[in-house]
């Protein structure tokens, strides 16, 4: 996130909500009062965003990305692309590149980098900046996105000098990375 808020590079987030029911006067009627977030951590969050709920429009205004740096889609599912307004964008404005980094490696990785491979985005795992339940499990998600056409890189070859940030790329990343370079 220091990177992007450093150079002004553009943010998609998502945060994972859940809906909270409760009964109405002891019915059987369900109604959903409020939602209660997985908040984004502080971190994770630039000053100049823009958060879209769950709503089942697609409205979004054609210079959100010039106006927002980031740009916070709230969530029902783990697959981004069942939120309207986050399919819209991420299939539609233009851009190619995609850098996928993050947490939950085994889902909303998963199906973000799938979803966008579908979309004929170039899709670039930042191997050491995405984390998951587990190394194993995680450098099986990775696998599949490469598997289907997305790239492995390391947050040296994103931000192109060494970085300060703990991670080590998977053997996945790291045998990609060797064969790259003969």
């Amino acid at each position: 996130m220091a990177w992007a808020r450093v150079h002004q590079h553009n943010v998609i987030s998502t945060t994972l909500v859940k809906e909270e029911v409760h009964y109405a006067n002891g019915s059987q009627n369900i109604i959903p009062e409020t939602f209660t977030e997985h908040q984004k951590l502080r971190y994770t969050t630039l000053a100049n965003n823009r958060r879209y709920s769950t709503s089942c429009n697609t409205d979004l205004p054609g210079d959100l990305l010039q106006k927002y740096q980031q740009v916070i889609f709230e969530k029902m599912t783990i697959d981004p692309f069942q939120h309207p307004k986050a399919d819209r964008l991420l299939t539609n404005f233009n851009f190619d590149e995609v850098y996928l980094i993050g947490t939950s490696a085994e889902t909303s990785m998963l199906y973000t980098g799938l979803g966008l491979l579908l979309r004929n985005k170039n899709v670039f795992v930042v191997d050491d900046a995405i984390c998951g339940d587990g190394a194993e499990s995680t450098a099986l998600e990775i696998r599949k996105i490469i598997t289907k056409g997305g790239k492995c890189i390391t947050t040296n070859e994103l931000v192109g000098k060494p970085s300060k940030l703990i991670g080590h790329p998977s053997a996945m990343c790291q045998k990609e990375t060797s064969i790259k370079h003969q």
